[in-house]
């Protein structure tokens, strides 16, 4: 308070609430909405758009993605599902529709820009998956776990997390990180990843080691390997740099991260 009064611009955490939104994708009664908004519930109701409520379980979370899947009874009437959109080929600068319940009010619309991609390091925690598409579409409490939507209709996002009110700085999980975790929440209940237990940087944010390497410039470097992990018996070593996972390209801590995610 006293740095807002004197005019400074104090660090604003990104907002994380409890109310919640969500979206069908599966005409069973599978439900997509984010793992923060049903945590802790001791019950769960889904409300559709014609009034008609449900009783909802939780089918499977995912605390690194903060994805969460809930199921419904649709009683014999099937629903009708999003379509989920290919993330990968969401462009910078294209419309972006949010939609969900601000402060809950029910099936609120706001449009803006996708303003960005693959923004990580939101959170401040390491072991998150955050490769977040950007949006200016307006967002508040109550918006996440909503679909972000393209002008074709195709959800491209789930909207999770504002960085601070009325800034028009919002983030979304990309829409085919969401699919990858759901369908194993539905399969199995859980979401089981695959890692390396090594310890990585990017090799552009790594000046020392660009130095070093004629040639390259992009990749991940190896900085530690962690004793008795996967990593620590096969021939990865600290200063190694991997510039792909089965030919394709890694530039990053989170490329890497995606590309092994779903390895057995």
């Amino acid at each position: 308070r006293q740095e807002e009064e004197q005019g400074a611009r104090p660090k604003r955490d990104p907002v994380i609430n409890g109310q919640g939104s969500g979206f069908v994708i599966r005409k069973e009664g599978y439900i997509l909405t984010n793992r923060h908004v049903v945590e802790g519930a001791e019950k769960i109701l889904v409300v559709l758009k014609d009034g008609t409520e449900f009783a909802a379980e939780v089918r499977g979370v995912d605390a690194q993605s903060d994805v969460a899947v809930l199921k419904i009874d649709p009683q014999g009437a099937p629903l009708t599902a999003a379509t989920l959109g290919d993330s990968d080929q969401t462009q910078v600068g294209e419309f972006a529709i949010a939609i969900g319940a601000p402060y809950e009010l029910e099936y609120s619309v706001t449009f803006g820009h996708v303003s960005a991609k693959g923004r990580g390091q939101i959170l401040n925690d390491p072991t998150m998956d955050q490769d977040f598409i950007q949006t200016d579409a307006n967002s508040n409490p109550g918006n996440s776990g909503g679909p972000l939507v393209n002008i074709a209709g195709e959800v491209i996002g789930i909207n999770t997390l504002i960085r601070g009110l009325r800034t028009g700085i919002g983030f979304a999980i990309p829409s085919n990180l969401a699919r990858e975790v759901a369908d194993k929440l539905i399969r199995d209940g859980r979401f089981v990843r695959a890692y390396l237990g090594v310890q990585i940087k990017a090799l552009r944010d790594d000046a020392e080691m660009r130095s070093r390497v004629k040639g390259l410039s992009e990749g991940v470097v190896i900085t530690a390997v962690v004793p008795d992990g996967p990593a620590a018996k096969s021939e990865l070593r600290a200063d190694d740099i991997i510039t792909a996972v089965e030919g394709v390209p890694v530039a990053t801590p989170q490329e890497l991260r995606s590309q092994i995610r779903s390895k057995p």
